[in-house]
């Protein structure tokens, strides 16, 4: 992370991975001017997306269902 003294703006400096930390606490010093100076923390919840390709059991999946069929069926399970 970074942070921008003149703004307080917070940024990131690399992408993050849900799966290697999920959530951050960041300690932040604020001075002004006259010397004083207070702390606040940052929280930062790191969202998963879905960063890997499916992987299936088996190349191709074939099912078939008869036209007129009149209750639920089950044609393929992909695994």
């Amino acid at each position: 992370f970074s942070l921008d003294a003149e703004t307080g703006w917070v940024t990131l400096r690399e992408r993050l991975d849900y799966e290697l930390m999920r959530r951050f606490t960041l300690t932040i010093l604020a001075r002004d001017g006259g010397g004083e100076e207070t702390t606040g923390r940052l929280r930062i919840n790191v969202l998963d997306v879905n960063d890997n390709a499916p992987v299936f059991q088996k190349e191709a999946y074939t099912g078939s269902l008869m036209e007129n069929e009149q209750a639920p069926q089950q044609v393929v399970r992909a695994r």
